[in-house]
């Protein structure tokens, strides 16, 4: 067995020992810090000695932003494949290289198995427009696999009525529940048309307005789609392109996959230490990050409980932590 498939192995026994959680976190942060130059290069721009880090609550969380300027990786490897964000003209985007694809298919099938349905009761509808014009979108790539995993083909359609009602008769055909993966403005774009009857779907809301309509709370956006659509089942899924691990939730608190932990800093000291309850930046380990970066800082605000799970407010105010890019400047 490689180095990989020794790693690997251990990433998906958190499953079953979960109390094993923060010494492979370690270990992997000792791999990353050496094998990774950005990582590495951030923790000398800090001063912090990898040997002296034994704890996860003293790791070094790397900013997001570093996606959109370098590539991040651990080790020397040819990347399969790569995801890249969506974004706007102009717009520099992240871009996460992808050493070994079969491994984000892995994770993101079991976690989806574990947190939602087993994909054998389940036909999958895709109405994830824009995202479809983005051929690296991480969430297309995830979608498409776990369609493929179900034995039942994928169905994409467009948020018109028309559109949306045939591919969900055959949904209903088919024998299987109807799961429809969808962003949060073509949810609301299809409520705007009329009311449905969706009280046997099973809705899994990615997020995302992407400059297409106005923010709204979560509470709001579920009382919508409740009313809309006569009582469906509503799941929100977080994940993102610099992350292979996923957290879904069944109300407003986001449960992680068991390859992911969740911490929050200080918004004014976004280089801070992590906490693992209250209310601030949220920092994220994603252990299936293993060969790029497992520690990353994300844009986004929000709150973290005792047990774990998670909420998340919105982006903090200049979205990224400023002045880590000096160290490529």
């Amino acid at each position: 067995m490689n180095f990989s498939q020794k790693i690997e192995s251990k990433i998906l026994s958190i499953r079953e020992f979960p109390e094993s959680f923060d010494e492979l976190a370690i270990e992997i942060f000792q791999f990353q810090a050496q094998q990774n130059p950005v990582y590495q290069l951030f923790l000398k721009f800090l001063g912090k000695d990898p040997e002296q880090i034994s704890t996860v609550s003293d790791i070094p969380f790397l900013p997001i932003s570093f996606f959109k300027t370098q590539p991040v990786k651990s080790g020397n490897w040819e990347s399969e494949a790569f995801f890249l964000s969506s974004g706007t003209t102009g717009q520099i985007r992240s871009t996460h290289f992808i050493q070994n694809l079969a491994w984000y298919h892995t994770v993101s099938k079991q976690i989806f198995t574990d947190e939602v349905i087993d994909l054998s009761d389940a036909f999958l509808i895709g109405l994830l427009p824009n995202y479809l014009e983005n051929p690296h979108s991480s969430l297309i790539e995830m979608v498409r696999h776990l369609a493929t995993e179900s034995k039942s083909p994928i169905h994409f359609c467009q948020p018109e009525t028309e559109s949306f009602l045939e591919v969900l008769q055959a949904a209903r055909k088919s024998g299987r529940k109807p799961v429809l993966f969808s962003v949060t403005y073509a949810l609301l774009h299809l409520a705007e048309k009329q009311s449905f009857d969706l009280s046997d779907c099973l809705i899994i809301e990615t997020g995302g307005m992407k400059g297409l309509g106005v923010e709204m709370a979560k509470e709001e956006f579920r009382k919508i789609i409740q009313d809309r659509f006569s009582g469906p089942r509503l799941i929100s899924e977080y994940g993102m392109t610099e992350l292979q691990s996923q957290a879904y939730a069944k109300d407003e608190w986001y449960h992680p996959g068991f390859s992911m932990k969740v911490f929050v800093r200080k918004l004014d000291d976004p280089l801070g230490g992590n906490r693992s309850n209250g209310r601030g930046g949220l920092n994220i380990i994603d252990l299936a990050n293993w060969s790029t970066c497992s520690f990353i800082a994300s844009d986004d605000i929000g709150e973290i409980r005792p047990d774990g799970k998670f909420a998340v407010f919105g982006r903090a105010d200049g979205a990224e932590v400023r002045g880590c890019n000096l160290l490529f400047a």
